[in-house]
């Protein structure tokens, strides 16, 4: 019962990385696709961009400490998943190319 609460919650995780990283690459391709200099974004957005990246990865390494071998491999794809997408991110913002509506 555990190892399929385990599984679910690696899903659930893994599908918000997903949408952060879909995120990011829609304010990327922005940039790039009109050659603005920067991306316009709301401050919920702003927030929610910062929240689910963190949660996802201190969920990860929570799961990663009761987690079997198979489950540990799946978890640490998806952190380098939400880490990568992150690091785009925190880049983006911190070289001001993130306009806050």
């Amino acid at each position: 019962m555990m190892t399929i609460l385990k599984w679910i919650a690696i899903a659930v995780l893994g599908l918000l990385a997903l949408m952060h990283a879909a995120l990011t690459a829609s304010l990327i391709w922005h940039m790039f696709r009109y050659d603005v200099p920067g991306a316009w974004i709301g401050e919920p957005e702003l927030v929610r961009q910062y929240l689910i990246p963190l949660a996802s990865i201190f969920g990860l390494l929570i799961l990663m400490r009761y987690a079997k071998p198979t489950e540990r491999k799946a978890c640490i794809a998806v952190l380098a998943a939400v880490t990568v997408s992150f690091a785009l991110f925190l880049l983006l913002h911190l070289t001001g190319r993130l306009t806050i509506k």
